[in-house]
């Protein structure tokens, strides 16, 4: 690596610095003192490095990014080799932090029934949780909806017929007439109703005179009774008196 070639240029650089610097002091001496100099430079021991350190951190310099380690001499000086070794590596970084997707909360309730029966509309809703940011949305609907009290309305059927009159003559009687409800549950309302109405004819003012009531019965003219199915019967009193003295004339 470019670390690793100048950091060896420079140990050797320093060597050559120390070698001249020996060289250029022997040679301002005499040849008697130069032999004397050599003779007493101490003898060095065979270069004998230590074992490298750990690498050191991966860092990075100038778009660079390299660790390093050392080891030292364990020699006076150690002409080859290097103390420092460098070599390219990779930071690691931190991986992102994972954002959450975005959530549905919890359906709420249902709201009300648009119809009470036949059958309508009811919904409920749900809220898009986002945790950062305003753009993610959930997926699905936020609405809901369903039908709801379906049973069948209740409702009435129309009016029968009014019945007869109760009064055969004059006012004072009444009708009826009834409905029915659709379903079983009951309908809102009665089932009948009255009205007052009165007979097809009007009452006599007076009562009336009834013949003897000897069959074959001859009227003359025909009374006016309330009913004139039997005159007799239907002549009260008056009727019943002669009636009565015609069966008595006959069992003397």
């Amino acid at each position: 690596t470019d670390f690793a070639s100048l950091t060896y240029r420079r140990e050797m650089e320093s060597t050559a610095v120390r070698s001249l610097v020996l060289v250029f002091s022997l040679c301002a001496l005499t040849e008697a003192q130069q032999i004397l100099c050599v003779t007493c430079i101490p003898q060095r021991d065979p270069v004998q490095w230590a074992q490298w350190g750990e690498w050191g951190p991966c860092t990075n310099s100038g778009g660079y990014t390299a660790q390093t380690r050392v080891r030292s001499c364990d020699a006076l000086a150690c002409d080859t080799g290097l103390s420092t070794e460098a070599r390219g590596c990779t930071i690691n970084r931190d991986p992102p932090a994972t954002v959450a997707p975005p959530q549905w909360s919890a359906w709420g309730g249902w709201g009300q029934c648009s119809a009470s029966c036949g059958g309508g509309i009811q919904q409920r809703t749900r809220t898009c949780i986002r945790n950062v940011c305003d753009v993610c949305n959930c997926q699905g609907p936020s609405v809901e909806q369903q039908t709801c009290n379906t049973q069948s309305c209740c409702s009435w059927t129309g009016w029968s017929q009014w019945s007869e009159c109760s009064a055969t003559c004059g006012s004072g009687g009444y009708r009826s007439r009834t409905r029915q409800c659709s379903c079983y549950t009951g309908c809102v309302g009665a089932t009948s109703e009255q009205s007052t109405c009165a007979g097809p004819a009007a009452c006599p003012t007076q009562p009336p005179v009834c013949d003897v009531c000897n069959p074959p019965i001859v009227v003359t003219p025909p009374p006016p009774c309330y009913t004139c199915y039997n005159p007799c019967l239907t002549c009260g009193y008056y009727g019943k008196k002669k009636r009565d003295a015609a069966a008595a004339a006959r069992a003397a």
